[in-house]
């Protein structure tokens, strides 16, 4: 038999699924680096089940947790410099090409997506982590056909803006 605090945690975390995995695409577009968050977010959230009052909503309190988490995990990550010797110039100077044009298309993306509208960003995003038109619909509680014309206006949008010149 499962012990109080894990089915407690079970029931947060199917009933809060789709808060928490909101949240962690909010912090990053890679499907990877999404599944590290979400797992690093369930494993925040399991462990601070003992310290939950219950003086607030369960889903602002995962919130919480999950926003923070995110939040650390996004400091930690800028702290990793990879460091090179004198000796690698060459490699050095493609590592700094392939940076520019990485920041250079980062730029670009999220420039484009500063534009959209929220719900849009957001079908975007899904759609394009793979999610079907159906999952999509469900996940943001719209219909189906709603998505599925907004994705068609979106790839509109975006055509206009990779138009080879």
């Amino acid at each position: 038999m499962d012990s109080p605090s894990q089915y407690t945690y079970n029931t947060l975390i199917e009933k809060h699924f789709k808060l928490i995995d909101y949240i962690c695409r909010q912090y990053t577009t890679e499907i990877l680096h999404i599944e590290d968050l979400r797992q690093e977010c369930l494993i925040a959230i399991y462990s601070s089940i003992p310290r939950f009052k219950g003086t607030c909503n369960p889903s602002s309190w995962i919130y919480k947790v999950c926003l923070y988490t995110c939040l650390v995990l996004r400091k930690k990550a800028t702290r990793y410099i990879k460091t090179y010797s004198i000796e690698d110039s060459e490699e050095i100077d493609n590592v700094i090409d392939e940076i520019y044009d990485l920041e250079h298309q980062a730029e670009f993306a999220h420039h484009i997506l500063q534009h959209l509208k929220p719900l849009d960003k957001n079908i975007l995003l899904l759609w394009l982590d793979d999610y079907s038109y159906e999952e999509i619909s469900t996940y943001l509680a719209i219909p189906r056909n709603s998505v599925a014309s907004k994705i068609h206006r979106l790839k509109k949008y975006l055509r206009k803006y990779f138009k080879p010149q």
